[in-house]
């Protein structure tokens, strides 16, 4: 079983992200959202209802915050067009103590997520000869603007599935 966590996006938002990817025909493997949590093993000996425990704890000590875009992004490397996210206190401060209620449930977090570095929502990932064609046409795109973080979601895939099932949103604060 495997679990991750990320911030849902306001309807408009994913709206306008979803016909964007229309436009270009490009399906999506998850309707757009900000990772906090990479999708990672639970542990032998662990349940979903201690990761349901777990975040539920730190949602309820959170406070809404805002959220800020700071336009379309490309990275090359993976071939990725995204909409930046600026890297605040509030959503780094989120992330670090998703991580610490975790320890011990799920295995570490490792690589370019331990740390959260470039906050993003991914918009379309790409074959590796058309991301920077695709960007080129898009790189004007206005995918600017900020909105209220006020819930994270938890969600999980068994081992023999494909698809992510929402186990639970979890509201700021209550």
């Amino acid at each position: 079983m495997h679990f991750y966590i990320h911030i849902p996006l306001p309807e408009e938002l994913k709206n306008k992200i979803e016909a964007f990817r229309l436009r270009y025909n490009w399906p999506a493997k998850s309707e757009p959202h900000i990772t906090l949590v990479p999708p990672l093993k639970l542990l032998d000996g662990h349940t979903g209802l201690e990761m349901v425990r777990a975040v539920e704890l730190v949602a309820k000590k959170t406070n809404p915050f805002r959220i800020t875009q700071k336009g379309a992004g490309y990275f090359g490397y993976k071939e990725i067009i995204n909409i930046g996210v600026e890297r605040t206190n509030d959503i780094l401060l989120l992330h670090r103590d998703l991580l610490e209620v975790i320890s011990g449930i799920l295995e570490p977090s490792q690589g370019e997520f331990a740390d959260l570095p470039n906050p993003h929502i991914t918009v379309v990932s790409l074959p590796s000869d058309k991301g920077g064609e695709l960007w080129e046409e898009i790189k004007n795109e206005d995918f600017s603007g900020e909105f209220l973080c006020d819930k994270i979601t938890l969600l999980r895939r068994g081992d023999d599935e494909k698809k992510w099932a929402v186990v639970q949103n979890f509201v700021f604060g209550v």
